[in-house]
């Protein structure tokens, strides 16, 4: 992937409820995160989207990060969450 191929949705921050995420959290779960369900196709030819999930230093729980993917040329992130806890 190229320098720079990154961006992100004005909103996918700002949503996050709880203690405060900012956009290194976000990256941190892009490289070290684990990918959970399945990579499906994204609206256009040649992209997917898939959720990568992970801990963040400031919180016991999972942070879900979902993005679009165009493969070696752009990362673009959709939405951060907190995961829902399993019942």
């Amino acid at each position: 992937m190229t320098d720079g191929a990154f961006s992100y949705a004005s909103h996918a921050i700002d949503r996050v409820d709880g203690p405060d995420v900012d956009l290194a959290d976000a990256l941190d779960i892009l490289t070290s995160g684990t990918i959970v369900r399945e990579i499906v196709p994204g609206k256009d030819a040649g992209e997917w989207t898939c959720r990568m999930v992970g801990k963040i230093d400031k919180s016991s729980r999972r942070l879900s990060v979902v993005s679009v993917v165009i493969p070696d040329l752009h990362v673009f992130l959709i939405n951060v969450a907190w995961e829902e806890p399993k019942k």
